[in-house]
């Protein structure tokens, strides 16, 4: 097996290094069908897990939140992530014909690297598979992960959404603006409950229950990022 990975699938939302500057959109307008589509599908869910990040990725091109879709697999010769055979069978996401090709000549069966085989991959490959670095945030701004979508009421702009969220950087007062990604629309915080009660800010590393009215709120999932 080659020492060196070649990747394919990998786009920014997924928060690696590999994919940092391809947007999912662009990665799904290059659709192609394959002739091979069902074979192509099932050895992409036959590679090994190289990465296994738990919880749920949502799906670039619609709603659904997806179990394990920042995991990354691999046959030891390309590496991809876990939610792209779901892309290239439901949306015919382009594989690129090297990497079908190599399918081809394992009679579309991948190959099974042993647990010394991918610890040596992973270390090789880690400055690829690491988180992408954060930018620094402006003064005063804030960065909050939506943990889980608890509840959501009413519509339009008087729709609130009650979500846990850990602030990352910075501080989330009560009466802040946040936006999600993707959308104009800003979402105002209404409130922040935490263990004692109710709250006027969470600091960075602080965890809560928090309120968000706006339009905007219709798009938030868990694993979003917030910012302010």
């Amino acid at each position: 097996m080659d020492a060196r990975l070649k990747f394919f699938g990998f786009f920014a939302d997924l928060g690696y290094v590999a994919g940092t500057g391809v947007a999912a959109a662009d990665l799904l307008a290059e659709s192609r069908v394959s002739p091979d589509k069902s074979r192509v599908v099932a050895y992409l869910q036959g590679g090994e897990p190289l990465t296994i990040v738990p919880g749920f990725q949502r799906d670039p091109g619609g709603d659904l939140e997806l179990p394990g879709g920042a995991s990354v697999y691999t046959d030891g010769v390309w590496a991809w992530p876990h939610l792209t055979a779901y892309l290239v069978e439901r949306y015919d996401l382009a594989v690129p014909d090297e990497f079908v090709a190599h399918m081809r000549a394992r009679d579309f069966e991948p190959a099974s690297p042993d647990r010394e085989q991918l610890s040596r991959l992973f270390h090789e490959h880690e400055g690829m598979l690491s988180p992408r670095p954060e930018p620094p945030l402006p003064d005063g701004a804030v960065r909050v992960s939506v943990l889980l979508v608890k509840e959501v009421q009413g519509a339009g702009e008087e729709m609130v959404a009650t979500v846990a969220a850990d602030v990352l950087a910075g501080a989330l007062p009560v009466g802040a603006r946040v936006t999600v990604p993707g959308s104009p629309e800003p979402l105002a915080v209404d409130g922040i409950r935490v263990k004692d009660g109710p709250a006027e800010a969470l600091a960075a590393g602080q965890k809560g229950l928090v309120q968000l009215r706006g339009a905007a709120a219709i798009a938030l999932h868990g694993g979003v990022v917030l910012t302010g």
